[in-house]
């Protein structure tokens, strides 16, 4: 056997009835399936950088062109709080002591 094996040619026989290969079928779905949802996240994830980078620069662009109000402004909008919050300082001050003297 081991001096004419060499020399045999070997018989493959089919299967009569051979069932298709739909695992075969399945299997190439699978990866293009694999690839196609790769692409949709690679996808998704560059809308979602170049949506932050735009949200980023129309944030920016407002933030850097909007007027600033002036120190007089800011002056003329800010002293009036600071005297009302000192008097209502005082007055609960008073009322304070007015009872303790009581």
């Amino acid at each position: 056997f081991f001096v004419l094996a060499p020399f045999v040619r070997p018989v493959y026989r089919a299967p009569r009835f051979a069932a298709p290969p739909f695992y075969r079928i399945f299997e190439i779905m699978s990866y293009q399936m694999h690839y196609v949802m790769e692409k949709w996240l690679v996808a998704s994830l560059d809308v979602l950088t170049y949506d932050l980078y735009l949200t980023w620069l129309v944030a920016w662009t407002y933030y850097t062109t909007s007027p600033r109000p002036s120190m007089d402004q800011l002056r003329a909008a800010v002293v009036p709080l600071f005297l009302a919050v000192m008097e209502e300082d005082k007055k609960a001050e008073f009322e304070k002591e007015g009872q303790a003297s009581r």
